[in-house]
């Protein structure tokens, strides 16, 4: 299969999107003690590649002023003095990566976050863009508790190389890590649930797999259950039937799963409480529950991240498959049980599909 064409398929279907509105500077997000503060700086890098099937972060029409950014982020913090306890810095792609936000931004950015009343700060990156010029910049400016957090997806390097197309290296990868240790920081994994062209029963398996090497290397391991993103081949797929929305019940089995030293440092996030659907246009395809289970669900995800005893995370989900009243829990155990693996002639019937309909548009 030929990934350049690929990846000049994604990029024509993401070229249809609109770009941020002008006014847009930065996103935040806040939930239990976490602020997230993202500042919108023209588009990732993997995005304007074409890599990465499922994900959009959005773009902007270019960068704005130092200044701007960080009157936004004072007005932000001022907002928000009480009960936070982390503060994740990112933007629309990597926040260390010098063609979104300049290392002159990123020092300012660093100064306001260390004089901040919130006690640690959470740096959201590329693996990439990890050096140690960058690691000595945040040295000096942040004497506090830092955390950096990377995209990882899937430990499967086959499964790298052919969807994502990102150029993550598991050795490279690796080296990185222990980098990023020898300055004493901790550093969180984001790891997807749902891979497209898998089976129930690999999703889970590939998830679990990179959940045991996270955690083997020290690392926190951060779940994302899929959304399906409007202007992504991932949206395109399941347009044409070759993808399917998977149930948060999925999650909830992958932690039933989960040994008690994982389950206790295991984090999760856009289990269905986060929606950043573009306004008035086609929306986000969140993990899929029926009326009965949602609330229920919702509530049990926000439960779970407002303990760390591995104990009484157990329980939670014991109580939650308990109290089911709905039969989707059933449903999932019995897709996993039931579910062939068949990756390669998936994407390979995939791929046809694209070679059929944008072959020639690709080639003008």
């Amino acid at each position: 299969m030929n990934k350049m064409f690929v990846k000049s398929v994604n990029k024509m279907i993401r070229d249809k999107r609109p770009f941020f509105p002008d006014n847009r500077v930065i996103e935040v997000f806040q939930e239990g003690d976490l602020l997230e503060i993202g500042f919108l700086s023209k588009q990732c890098k993997n995005d304007l590649a074409g890599s990465c099937l499922m994900c959009d972060y959005g773009r902007a029409k270019g960068t704005l002023s130092d200044k701007t950014y960080l009157d936004k982020m004072r007005d932000i913090l001022n907002k928000h003095k009480s009960g936070i306890n982390f503060l994740l810095l990112c933007c629309n792609g990597s926040i260390l990566d010098e063609y979104q936000i300049s290392t002159e931004l990123l020092r300012e950015i660093l100064v306001i976050a260390e004089s901040c009343s919130i006690p640690n700060i959470i740096i959201e990156t590329h693996y990439k863009d990890i050096s140690v010029n960058k690691l000595n910049l945040i040295k000096q400016e942040i004497k506090k508790p830092v955390i950096i957090e990377m995209g990882l997806e899937t430990i499967n390097q086959e499964y790298q190389n052919d969807i994502f197309m990102k150029n993550i290296d598991m050795r490279e990868y690796e080296k990185i890590i222990e980098l990023i240790k020898s300055y004493g920081y901790d550093i969180e994994l984001n790891l997807l649930l749902g891979l497209p062209f898998l089976s129930p029963r690999e999703q889970l398996n590939y998830t679990i797999e990179s959940i045991h090497w996270t955690v083997d290397h020290q690392c926190t391991p951060i779940i994302f259950p899929i959304s399906i993103k409007p202007y992504t081949t991932l949206r395109y797929a399941y347009d044409n039937g070759f993808y399917h929305p998977i149930s948060l019940w999925l999650l909830v089995v992958l932690l039933d799963s989960l040994k008690p030293t994982e389950l206790e440092i295991i984090l999760i996030a856009w289990y269905g409480n986060r929606d950043d659907s573009y306004l008035n246009d086609i929306p986000n395809i969140l993990p899929c529950t029926c009326s009965k289970c949602k609330d229920t669900l919702s509530t049990f995800g926000r439960a779970f991240l407002n303990t760390k005893n591995s104990s009484e995370r157990k329980n939670l989900i014991k109580r939650v498959i308990d109290a089911s009243i709905c039969n989707c829990y059933q449903k999932v155990k019995a897709d996993i049980k039931d579910s062939e693996d068949r990756f390669h002639e998936t994407y390979a019937s995939f791929y046809q599909l694209l070679l059929d309909n944008f072959d020639n548009e690709v080639k003008k």
